[in-house]
């Protein structure tokens, strides 16, 4: 996206809604390959860690690194509004990518760069959403990194 620098935006996949458990299966889950590499815990007990930690599409519904960046590409303009937040699921997703499409020709149509929406003003928005947020401290090498790509 921002190497080429042609029209383009992100979509984020939103959420898992975690309304089963999961969430307390995925934390016990990072507990468990632990276990799993020191030899107390089987192949079938992993596996079934594995499948019901995140048993539904999208990321976890937790504010970690793919929740985190969806978050703070949205705030830079990267991506369309609300795209973060709405859950992997959800029928809005998929007419938010339809949307997607109308959005991608027009920025063709302006000849409108990753260049021009990444800006420095956009990634101090996106620093403060992840400060606001709480998210993963593993975003402020990824915004280095977008930074020093478009030369913010």
């Amino acid at each position: 996206m921002r190497e080429e620098d042609e029209a383009s935006f992100f979509r984020g996949f939103g959420g898992c809604d975690g309304g089963d458990g999961s969430m307390r299966v995925f934390r016990r889950g990072k507990e468990v390959y632990g276990e799993y590499v020191s030899g107390s815990v089987n192949d079938e007990q992993m596996k079934n860690v594995d499948r019901n930690s995140c048993p539904r599409a999208g990321a976890c519904g937790r504010m970690y690194m793919a929740n985190t960046m969806a978050s703070a590409i949205e705030a830079m303009g990267m991506s369309l509004p609300y795209s973060s937040s709405t859950p992997a699921e959800d029928p809005l997703k998929l007419d938010k990518c339809r949307l997607a499409e109308k959005y991608i020709l027009d920025l063709i149509k302006m000849d409108l760069k990753p260049r021009d929406i990444m800006t420095p003003k956009s990634l101090r928005n996106a620093m403060v959403i992840v400060m606001a947020l709480g998210g993963s401290t593993n975003a402020v090498l990824h915004l280095i990194a977008i930074a020093r790509s478009v030369g913010g």
